[in-house]
């Protein structure tokens, strides 16, 4: 087991099946993971126990993905937080996700390999770029 599949995920998702889906298929890898079903949650998760990665739904009532994103880089502690989007939108917004800073984007519905090449790229990577499967 690498490194990067000892690190905690939060996984922030409003539909408990995909967050299931997502726990299951990382902690079969190793990672440690925590789960968030809105906004308030998922900030109070990254103050409690701040991750080495987060896996982050675009499409979520209240703060969507990327209004998260931004009050997550609002915080001084959590600017360099790898923040990975996943969404089943056929188009995303790819100017918001660089203006982010977002490490990479994972399309609807997750696919295993998909989720674990990106992880491990952003993880094992110092200065990862943008991370798309």
């Amino acid at each position: 087991m690498s490194q990067a599949s000892k690190c905690d995920v939060l996984v922030i998702d409003d539909l408990a099946v995909n967050r299931a889906l997502m726990q299951m298929l990382l902690e079969l890898e190793g990672y440690t993971v925590t789960t968030a079903c809105d906004a308030s949650s998922a900030l109070a998760q990254l103050a409690a126990a701040p991750p080495a990665l987060v896996l982050l739904d675009i499409m979520m009532p209240g703060l969507d993905g990327y209004a998260l994103a931004r009050r997550i880089r609002q915080d001084s502690r959590f600017v360099a937080l790898p923040i990975v989007l996943v969404s089943a939108c056929e188009h995303d917004d790819v100017l918001q996700r660089r203006a982010l800073d977002i490490a990479g984007f994972l399309p609807k519905p997750i696919e295993f390999q998909q989720l674990h090449a990106v992880i491990q790229a952003i993880l094992l990577q110092p200065a990862a770029q943008l991370v798309e499967p």
